[in-house]
């Protein structure tokens, strides 16, 4: 029963660190965008909070993507800019001077 439990153990510890690692090494992208709106999810035992960030590119498509609490405190609704992507997590967000 020991050695199950170290199995699972090693294999959950696989995936998340594949998963980690895609997720830092995909390719970026950069558009001009405007922020339609912030969302904020908690979920679990441990309160994990979730940030998503919808957003649309200058030719219509839409994108709600997950990002990290510091970016997601920087972005205004509303704001127009230069965002920074991937197809996984907004990274970053440049708004534009009036």
């Amino acid at each position: 029963m020991m050695e199950m439990a170290l199995i699972v153990a090693f294999v959950i510890i696989v995936i998340v660190l594949v998963y980690y690692k895609v997720r830092k090494n995909a390719p970026e992208f950069s558009a001009h965008v405007k922020i339609l709106n912030k969302t904020s999810k908690v979920m679990g035992r441990f309160t994990n909070t979730f940030y998503y960030i919808s957003f649309e590119l200058s030719d219509g498509t839409v994108l709600t993507l997950d990002t990290s609490a510091e970016v997601y405190k920087l972005i205004p609704e509303g704001a127009t800019g230069e965002i920074t992507y991937t197809k996984y997590e907004v990274r970053g967000f440049e708004k534009n001077r009036a």
